[in-house]
């Protein structure tokens, strides 16, 4: 539609110009709702699968603490001055968050 507004611009009465430019503006309309609903629906399934994730980590980061005797558990993502590699107990909860929930989906080979 804009292309045939560009190129009849010259030849183009002034009304249909503007039926041209209304149609334009309300086909872009229909499509910025659709695109703000979009995300919008995106945003709220991305909340929901976060808090899921996060009650399942928790519960395995508990477990795991439980059993370890761990007495603090922090996020290596935020400053820490220092750390024994042995503290770092990622690849030992995800291994343990595998194993309670597989996924759907095997793994990509490598």
């Amino acid at each position: 539609m804009a292309e045939q507004l560009r190129k009849g611009a010259a030849t183009m009465t002034p009304e249909a110009q503007q039926k041209l430019n209304n149609e334009i503006a309300a086909k872009k309309k229909t499509f910025d709702r659709d695109a703000d609903d979009l995300n919008a629906e995106v945003e709220q399934e991305d909340g929901r699968l976060m808090q899921d994730l996060t009650v399942k980590m928790g519960g395995v980061i508990d477990e795991y603490a439980k059993q370890n005797g761990c007495t603090v558990g922090m996020d290596a993502a935020q400053p820490v001055l220092w750390a024994a590699e042995t503290a770092n107990i990622t690849a030992d909860i995800v291994k343990l968050y595998d194993q309670k929930h597989p996924s759907a989906v095997p793994p990509a080979k490598k």
